[in-house]
């Protein structure tokens, strides 16, 4: 059985599904966990990251991120 300091535990909300993670997570692996395979453009807490900051770009508790995919059409 594996116990988790609540300090530990990270929560963060991705469109409005929350996800928890253990310890230190990046930008690049919380949109991994949720799971996109189009064009999309990302922002945490209202403010848009470029991809090339992903890797860099640290979370914290309570963060929110939007993901915003482009709509064709006219």
């Amino acid at each position: 059985m594996t116990c988790l300091h609540k300090s530990l535990l990270l929560t963060i909300t991705i469109n409005g599904q929350v996800f928890e993670f253990n310890g230190e997570t990046n930008l690049a692996t919380a949109l991994v966990c949720y799971q996109l395979d189009s064009t999309f453009a990302c922002a945490v807490n209202g403010v848009f990251i470029g991809k090339d900051q992903y890797q860099q770009t640290l979370l914290t508790s309570g963060d929110s991120i939007d993901v915003l995919v482009p709509i064709v059409g006219g």
